[in-house]
């Protein structure tokens, strides 16, 4: 019969846990300090480095003030009527955000940087780094080594130095919007402060620009194009109608309807004498041949003695009654001729009134298109004046943003180097931190009795130092001494 006897687990205290994590990380600290301190110095020479090598920067800064104003209300289209109710306008802080946008985009970056110079903002951009050569160089072998076997390759494209430099320019630029008032302050970082002013005046004349043209409601354009478009078809209106009183030989269709009307009442008129002296010809013709057939034809007279005489041939009274009976014949005839002809003219007339009666329907169509295209010209070239003469008024109305405080060149730079080397600091600190856990971590032995007592679950029973030389007999004596 064997007996064997295994110990219980050691349950660590709750109390002491919190004091045995503490003295591990200390002897995990302790034990490797060395690579602590390698790498804490690591890190602080690498700041120190980059706080010698980082070329001090000067910042200037220019404060604007936006004021609410109608420049975000609903604008009214030209034509309509004015004196309506105010339209809302937006927050605050919507505008100021707004505001934001115009300052920082892309376009009014790369219009700064190509006003004040590209070099003279950023003068390594324009030249090809290490990178773009060796890649260049890489290419241009890759082709030689192609052009052989009858391959080309591409060639690179480089990119453009201005959209690298607007690119450069919105990293170095900042636009902070006041939380509380309507001011928003435009700051600029580069090496030369002459150049930080002039990049942020600069950008602030081509924001107000820019910001005159997108809140600028210019619509005369728009109307100039439907005034011209009217007076164009007015003017063909007007045409078409010339050209049909011309080829229908109509000047005023009232007042030739007027003559004609008159002219026809002067034949109807005429007409009416002239059947009157046609009635009273025919009967003296009547008369007068009636009073030469009572005529004798012989004359017999009576003589001194009794004796009667008879005289041939027609007397004079015979003689003059068909003079008059033949001039009433002729009266007649030129009567009836004359109502004869006023018939025929009587029949033109109405023939002709009645073609101008046709042709004035056309005309008065015609007429009423003119008179329509003209008036609607007229409406449109009155909104087109009065749209100019507003937007020209807007034009010369001062922009509703302020420039308060214009960029000047700064004189102190920024202290980045302090920041860099406390920023080194602290980033040592954390480094050694983590190297101690990192090398705590990784180690595949025990520094101490309650890291092993906490990873078997067993307790130590006996601890045996590592030492660096062999003792003497006396040191070996007390050492054994001691353990016992």
């Amino acid at each position: 019969m064997s007996l064997s006897f295994e110990p219980e687990p050691l349950a660590p205290h709750p109390s002491g846990r919190g004091a045995a994590a503490l003295r591990g990380a200390l002897e995990s600290l302790f034990k490797d300090w060395r690579v602590v301190v390698a790498t804490m110095a690591v890190v602080l020479a690498a700041a120190g480095a980059t706080a010698v090598l980082v070329k001090p920067s000067f910042t200037a800064s220019a404060s604007l003030l936006v004021p609410l104003s109608t420049d975000y209300a609903a604008r009214g289209t030209a034509g309509a009527e004015t004196g309506a109710a105010s339209p809302a306008m937006l927050e605050k802080d919507a505008i100021l955000k707004s505001e934001v946008e115009i300052l920082t985009s892309p376009s009014l970056a790369r219009a700064a940087v190509e006003e004040v110079g590209l070099t003279r903002l950023f003068p390594t951009i324009g030249r090809p780094g290490l990178r773009a050569r060796l890649t260049d160089a890489l290419h241009e072998a890759l082709a030689a080594a192609a052009r052989p076997f009858g391959l080309t390759l591409a060639r690179r494209v480089p990119p453009d130095p201005l959209d690298l430099g607007a690119r450069a320019f919105e990293k170095a630029l900042t636009v902070t919007p006041d939380k509380i008032g309507a001011l928003i302050t435009v700051s600029f970082r580069n090496p030369d402060p002459a150049a930080a002013a002039d990049a942020v005046n600069r950008l602030v004349a081509l924001y107000l620009q820019k910001r005159a043209t997108l809140f600028s409601d210019v619509q005369s354009p728009a109307v100039a194009v439907e005034a011209k478009a009217l007076a164009a078809r007015a003017d063909e209106a007007a045409r078409a109608l010339a050209d049909f009183k011309a080829k229908n030989n109509v000047a005023d269709h009232a007042l030739q309807r007027d003559l004609l009307l008159r002219q026809r009442a002067d034949i109807l008129r005429d007409r009416q004498l002239a059947e009157a002296d046609a009635a009273q010809a025919g009967k003296r013709v009547e008369v007068l041949a009636h009073e030469l057939n009572e005529t004798p034809g012989d004359l017999v007279t009576t003589g001194a003695g009794g004796q009667q005489l008879v005289r041939h041939g027609r007397p004079n009274v015979v003689d003059a009654q068909e003079i008059d009976r033949s001039r009433a014949r002729q009266s007649l005839e030129a009567a009836k001729a004359r109502v004869a002809a006023d018939d025929v003219q009587l029949a033109e007339a109405d023939a002709t009134i009645r073609d101008l009666e046709g042709k004035a329907f056309e005309l008065a169509r015609l007429e009423r298109e003119r008179d329509l295209a003209g008036d609607h010209y007229a409406a449109v070239a009155k909104t087109l004046d009065a749209r100019r003469f507003q937007e020209d008024v807007s034009a010369r109305r001062a922009a509703s943003v302020r420039v308060i405080d214009p960029a000047t060149p700064p004189l102190d730079a920024g202290n980045h180097r302090l920041v860099i080397f406390a920023a080194g600091i602290l980033l040592s600190l954390f480094a050694g931190a983590l190297a101690a856990v990192l090398a705590d971590v990784f180690r595949r032995g025990f520094i101490s009795p309650d890291k092993l007592e906490r990873a078997l679950g067993l307790p130590v029973l006996a601890v045996v130092p590592v030492l660096d030389r062999v003792p003497d007999a006396s040191g070996l004596k007390a050492s054994r001494l001691e353990a016992l």
